[in-house]
């Protein structure tokens, strides 16, 4: 499952093209592919993500970072 701002942020030009363009989303996705199943892990585990840093491919194989970082919105 994709959609537009994901594809377009992955180097795609839209979500059909990044689901038929990905067959193994552990290697074409992550930088590390070990990664994606210590997030479902946390995901399963604590129900959300916290303070999580993740390394994620794009299509051209530069790689983007991305955290969630919990906050106090005061």
């Amino acid at each position: 499952m994709a959609n537009h701002t994901m594809a377009r942020m992955l180097g795609y030009d839209s979500p059909e093209e990044l689901m038929a363009g990905i067959t193994d989303i552990a290697s074409q996705i992550y930088v590390d592919p070990d990664e994606r199943a210590k997030l479902i892990d946390t995901i399963e585990n604590k129900g959300v993500i916290s303070n999580y840093e993740l390394r994620i491919l794009r299509k051209d194989g530069c790689d983007l970072g991305f955290s969630d970082h919990a906050c106090d919105p005061r």
